[in-house]
């Protein structure tokens, strides 16, 4: 007895493999793109966070000075006791109106440094 073996093509078999195959690469291929989208949108969320951070740190607590003035009253900041009668001329006060910028904590005046420099 002799066995012949007839080889026959299926070209919808084949038609599905290739599909198959295709469709497989798309997942793939759209897989790879969406991970690096979420990388990019990652990254690009926290350099806006840090940013945001670091304009919070830097206006927080600033002082805009309004307006100033030199006033001639006796003896401003207190440092000659009795200074009634006593020559308090060149003890001139600097009167400061100020504001605290948007976002600021509350600031108390004797928390307040300040230097003036006249040229």
């Amino acid at each position: 007895m002799i066995i012949m073996k007839i080889k026959r093509n299926s070209f919808e078999a084949s038609t599905g493999i290739n599909a198959m195959i295709i469709f497989i690469a798309i997942i793939l291929v759209a897989t790879i793109v969406m991970a690096s989208f979420i990388v990019t949108i990652q990254k690009l969320s926290e350099v806006a966070d840090e940013n945001a951070e670091q304009t919070k740190h830097e206006f927080t607590g600033t002082i805009s000075i309004i307006g100033a003035w030199l006033g001639s009253q006796d003896d401003c900041d207190k440092d000659e006791p009795g200074s009634t009668g006593i020559d308090t001329s060149q003890d001139n006060c600097i009167v400061l109106l100020y504001d605290l910028s948007s976002g600021s904590r509350i600031v108390f005046e004797y928390d307040v440094n300040w230097a003036i420099n006249c040229n």
